[in-house]
This record gives structure tokens, C-alpha cells and sequence, in this order.
């Protein structure tokens, strides 16, 4: 995985771009068979021995270090919304270990191609109006445009919770299914 940050570092492309092939990389790496074996060897390991722990812990935090710096470079050069880079690197790095972990426990519980759509769609959640349509897949986009929440036009309207007044009044709680 370090071999693929550095290469993506090294590539001359946007921020999300190297977030998403990372977490792509992620993915495909948890497809492959026997590595969700290496891995959960490894968590036992780190249990009992401290060398391997700390040598994972350092690991981890080298790739959460420079996770977090394409973050904060991409909300800093407006492709992604703020997020709080650190807590957002965390959840990519945890994605994969938790992926393949629910995967070695149920192998057909999900698609790992289903995971990367998800995936697509969890990031373009992110990704500012300018880079929506070149990420999103124009699949998700309702009428070929990138969906209103991710529209940052002036004409937009924030959305409306459930209890927010309506021009005709205020909102209704949704109704509550009926018992049974």
C-alpha cells in the first residue's frame, strides 16, 4: 500500500482522484484470496508481540499522515467540502480491514464491485460541484446533472428537514407506519 500512496503522490492528478485510488487499490486488494487470513494473523500477533504492534501502528500512521494531506489539500483547493481530514483518513484506512473482515465472515454477504459503486457515490457525496460530474457516474445523476445536494449554484435551496416550514405552512412529522 505504500507503494501505491507514493505512486499516487507522485502522479499529476486532483486530490479526490488520489483518495479514490486508494480506496479503489483498498478494495481490490480485499478481493484477492487469503489476505483477510494475513491480516487477522497480524491483529493476533499485535496482540501478544509489541516489536509488530508498533511497527503496524507506525505504518498505519505514515499512511493516515498522508491520507490526511490529500484531504486537506483538496478542501483547501475547494474539490472536496470541509471534513475534518484526519477522522475522514481514518474511516478510508478502516475501510478496508472491515471490508475483509466481513467478507472471510460471510464471503457472500456483498459484491466488492457493489463496494466500489458505494464507494463512488460516498465521494462524489463529498466532491464539489466542479469535479461531481467527472466523478459521478452519470447513473446517479438525475437528469444527467449531478444531484441538487451537491448543486452549490446560488439558485440552490438547502434542503429541508423534516420540521422545516414549507411555503404553505409548517412540515409534518412524517406519518409513523401503522403497528404490526
Amino acid at each position: 500500500l505504500d507503494a501505491i500512496l507514493a505512486a499516487l503522490g507522485g502522479r499529476s492528478i486532483t486530490n479526490v482522484e488520489r483518495l479514490r485510488g486508494y480506496t479503489q487499490a483498498l478494495l481490490e486488494r480485499g478481493d484477492a484470496p487469503g489476505r483477510a487470513q494475513v491480516r487477522a494473523d497480524l491483529w493476533t500477533s499485535m496482540l501478544s508481540e509489541t516489536e509488530v504492534a508498533d511497527r503496524f501502528s507506525a505504518t498505519v500512521q505514515r499512511r493516515r499522515d498522508r491520507l490526511r494531506n490529500w484531504i486537506e489539500a483538496a478542501v483547501a483547493s475547494r474539490e472536496i467540502v470541509e471534513i475534518r481530514a484526519n477522522a475522514f483518513a481514518s474511516i478510508l484506512l478502516a475501510l478496508s480491514d472491515g471490508l475483509m473482515l466481513h467478507s472471510s465472515l460471510q464471503p457472500d454477504a456483498f459484491r466488492w464491485l457493489n463496494i466500489r459503486s458505494a464507494l463512488d457515490v460516498l465521494l462524489a457525496g463529498i466532491t464539489t460541484q466542479d469535479l461531481v460530474s467527472i466523478h459521478c457516474p452519470r447513473a446517479l445523476r438525475p437528469h444527467g446533472r449531478p444531484p441538487a445536494a451537491l448543486d452549490n449554484s446560488d439558485s440552490a435551496q438547502p434542503p429541508l428537514s423534516p420540521l422545516s416550514p414549507t411555503p404553505s405552512g409548517p412540515r409534518q412529522p412524517p406519518p409513523h407506519p401503522p403497528p404490526g
